[in-house]
């Protein structure tokens, strides 16, 4: 998530530099970008970037410059994918690729499917959830080609003052101070195609993957 996070701040004119001395880094620790970062680097970039900003709904923001090369080798798998059920399984596999920020669990409950994102930092604030939760509507959207139908987002942080944000990019406003941070939607959707996937390259991302993650363990 670094790159989002740095698009999203360069954009509302933070540059890297004045971003790495908020957060207690070098004035160079940000470029040329990392290979790797710690995750406690991360959450003061973050809180940061919305500090310079001036900007409440940061988290969203990052989460709305994902792209396609922001989950790395596992995002490459999921566009592999053929429907989004296979890429939920493969997303609660290769997380860990991009990020040790959180986890991803999915259930389903009769015709309902439950997202559920567990944080590793359950004291952060509320823009890694929210930047969480923005990429993933983000990639979705990738994934499908375009708009996907509203989910039933809950957040365990409060709302903010102005909660029209939630709604332009959730499409509905999420229930605040809840127990967990997730979202349920219908269960139909898991069966619905990943357009223009190359199928084909699956069985040789998932060995990359699988490689990476024996190293990574």
């Amino acid at each position: 998530y670094l790159q989002p996070l740095l698009d999203a701040a360069m954009a509302r004119g933070v540059t890297p530099a004045a971003l790495a001395r908020a957060a207690g880094l070098h004035d160079g620790a940000l470029a040329p970008l990392p290979a790797s970062l710690a995750a406690g680097d991360y959450l003061r970039l973050l809180d940061a970037g919305a500090d310079l900003a001036q900007d409440a709904h940061f988290g969203l923001h990052v989460g709305e410059c994902v792209k396609l090369g922001t989950y790395s080798v596992y995002g490459l798998v999921l566009l592999a994918c053929r429907d989004f059920g296979q890429a939920f399984e493969q997303t609660m596999r290769y997380e860990a690729l991009a990020h040790d920020l959180g986890r991803s669990r999915l259930s389903i409950d009769g015709a309902s499917a439950h997202y559920q994102w567990i944080s590793h930092y359950p004291a952060a604030s509320r823009h890694l959830a929210d930047s969480v939760f923005a990429g993933v509507q983000t990639f979705g959207r990738w994934l499908a080609g375009g708009l996907l139908p509203p989910a039933e987002v809950s957040f365990t942080h409060g709302s903010s003052a102005d909660p029209r944000e939630y709604e332009r990019i959730f499409g509905a406003l999420p229930r605040f101070n809840e127990r967990m941070n997730a979202a349920r939607f219908d269960a139909s959707l898991l069966a619905r195609p990943v357009p223009n996937a190359d199928i084909s390259l699956y069985p040789v991302l998932q060995q990359h993957a699988e490689r990476l993650l024996g190293e990574r363990e």
